[in-house]
């Protein structure tokens, strides 16, 4: 009843994947807020400070097509607001992937990282961004096998240089790797 009403829907706290994809086929023509819940419902008590982590930002924005919203009470401290940057320098950079809600997860396959720890976005025009996310406290290695597709190269973006369509890697504990097609 709400499709093409609402500017924006606002989900996905925890991250149930079988709920996200509902709300998209239930919506499809409305911009989804993915949220991120920094703080329980209970006001009175007193928390450690938390944070989040660039590869649980990158999630949130790679499930989203609308933006992240972020529900707080307490002070976040300096490795969130890390995080933001890292997340939000990556989606200002490439918008057009995070915004065009065209997923390709089936060309990517990486050993030992489970489904939620990737995701390859189209962009509409025949280019990819391949995301691959740590979502742990350690450093973990990657192989990673990319179908990728004639007449297409896969860059590093953050080294800017070219990557075979299998190739590894290692991250950091909650950090991210990008990769885009050109």
């Amino acid at each position: 009843m709400l499709d093409g009403k609402v500017d924006h829907a606002m989900v996905g706290y925890g991250r149930n994947l079988k709920a996200l994809i509902a709300t998209q086929k239930a919506l499809p023509n409305t911009k989804m807020i993915i949220g991120e819940l920094y703080y329980p419902y209970r006001t009175t008590e007193r928390f450690k400070t938390t944070y989040s982590t660039p590869s649980n930002l990158m999630r949130r924005a790679c499930d989203a097509d609308g933006g992240i919203l972020l529900y707080a009470y307490q002070t976040l401290d300096g490795r969130t607001f890390h995080a933001l940057g890292e997340v939000t320098r990556t989606v200002a950079e490439y918008e057009e992937f995070f915004t065009s809600d065209k997923r390709f997860t089936d060309m990517l396959s990486v050993r030992g990282f489970s489904e939620p720890e990737y995701e390859v976005l189209g962009n509409g025009k025949g280019d990819y961004l391949v995301v691959i996310l740590n979502q742990t406290r350690s450093s973990r290695k990657f192989d990673a096998k990319f179908k990728l597709p004639k007449g297409k190269v896969l860059v590093d973006v953050k080294t800017g240089k070219l990557v075979k369509a299998e190739f590894a890697g290692s991250l950091k504990g909650g950090e991210f790797a990008v990769y885009k097609t050109r």
